[in-house]
């Protein structure tokens, strides 16, 4: 079976959508195979990235919680190159 990132992306922004609780991470591994753990994970980072979603670990080996950034706390992307905006996260 294929996965896409995307999909996984849309998933997990899904997933998290709403829930101010936070999803424990280990619950947006799904299908738990090798492939959709690697794809998942890649999904994760990217969307770190682009501060749609935030990690947080209570406490040292901890339950790792993963929380959605409110529309209102993501940033508007500025391209380096030439200082505009291309786009708000």
């Amino acid at each position: 079976e294929e996965i896409s990132i995307a999909d996984r992306i849309l998933e997990i922004q899904r997933l998290v959508a709403g829930r101010s609780d936070g999803v424990p991470f280990e619950d947006i591994f799904i299908r738990k195979t090798r492939l959709e753990v690697i794809v998942t994970f890649l999904a994760v980072l990217e969307l770190c990235k682009q501060r749609f979603i935030s990690i947080a670990q209570g406490r040292r080996f901890g339950q790792i919680l993963v929380f959605a950034v409110p529309l209102a706390d993501q940033v508007e992307i500025v391209e380096e190159t030439n200082g505009t905006t291309v786009g708000q996260l």
